[in-house]
């Protein structure tokens, strides 16, 4: 359960821009701060910054100017850089401890809308409006380049991410109404397909499972997925149609979902009818059914635009259009 004598207890760190992306900073195994991405509309022209903010204090350590906005800020799983995805299509490389910037890619033609870390290797991919994903790894002398370039959505790609269990696979979802699995072996055509029936909006590997990811929609209903392997051919595996579980849990679209390494059953998202839920999926008479473990946590009073765990997962950090980031204790 929500630990409640502490819902809500913590105040918001404010800030001037809309709050898009946050991103934790777990170095040596413990939390440093988290990296922010914001965006402010000014007349019709976009800009935005990267800062570093210290937890649980809310200090300033570092801040960085764009002439655009920033939707995604993701820290590398090796915690050794900052990738900030951009407005503009670019993707800026970032220093960690002052946000010097190390590099830029001309990544995409359009914004970018996703950045997941592979965690088997130094690679990451990139997802954006352009209808492409595209997967970046580091050269000899320091440089990111890409390696392999995915495309079969017709609309934009909103969200992306690494297989748990494979260094090759990732799945996508767009605003087509498709779930998709690639392999980077096989980088011509997707190798599983499964249809939404409406636009899609945010995708996560159940960190627990080898074949279930869960998909999340811009009217609010939760999927989860199941892609499971037939068998292999030439090392590639081969997939059934896929099996899914629907769950109508939210009156916004989903913006994020991410899991609980303790606890296999839970999922925490995050949506634009400015609530962060905490579910969790039970089997019933053989029936997969999704629960809400505890009232809706309310920190914001506008769209929540992302979450993250901090602090071995005792606390929910948050983002939000409403220019703050919430923090809550949560006890599960």
């Amino acid at each position: 359960m929500i630990s409640k004598e502490n819902k809500g207890s913590m105040a918001n760190h404010v800030f001037k821009y809309h709050c898009d992306s946050i991103a934790i900073d777990q170095s040596q195994g413990t939390t440093r701060g988290y990296a922010l991405g914001l965006s402010s509309l000014d007349g019709n022209i976009w800009n935005g910054c990267v800062k570093i903010i210290s937890l649980p204090e809310g200090n300033e350590l570092a801040s960085r100017d764009f002439q655009c906005g920033i939707p995604i800020v993701r820290y590398h799983h090796s915690n050794t850089v900052i990738l900030a995805g951009r407005d503009d299509g670019n993707i800026s490389i970032l220093s960690p401890d002052d946000l010097d910037e190390l590099q830029v890619i001309p990544a995409h033609d359009d914004i970018v809308t996703a950045i997941c870390s592979n965690k088997f290797n130094s690679q990451f991919a990139s997802a954006s409006f352009d209808g492409y994903i595209k997967i970046w790894d580091i050269t000899a002398d320091g440089v990111y380049t890409p390696v392999c370039i995915f495309s079969g959505h017709t609309g934009n790609v909103t969200d992306i991410c690494f297989s748990n269990r494979s260094q090759y696979e990732l799945c996508s979802i767009g605003q087509d109404g498709f779930v998709r699995l690639w392999d980077q072996r096989q980088s011509r055509d997707c190798i599983g397909l499964f249809s939404i029936g409406q636009p899609g909006s945010a995708i996560l590997w159940d960190p627990h499972s080898e074949s279930n990811v869960i998909a999340g929609t811009d009217s609010g209903t939760l999927l989860f997925i199941n892609f499971e392997i037939l068998s292999k051919s030439n090392g590639i595996n081969q997939y059934k149609e896929a099996s899914t579980t629907v769950s109508n849990n939210r009156s916004g679209r989903i913006r994020r979902i991410i899991g609980n390494k303790d606890k296999e059953d839970v999922f925490i998202i995050a949506s634009d009818d400015t609530y962060i839920s905490v579910l969790e999926r039970k089997l019933i008479d053989q029936m997969v059914v999704i629960e809400a473990k505890e009232d809706d946590i309310t920190k914001h009073t506008d769209y929540v635009t992302d979450i993250a765990w901090v602090d071995h997962e005792k606390y929910l950090v948050s983002s939000s259009t409403d220019k703050t980031v919430g923090l809550t204790m949560i006890k599960l």
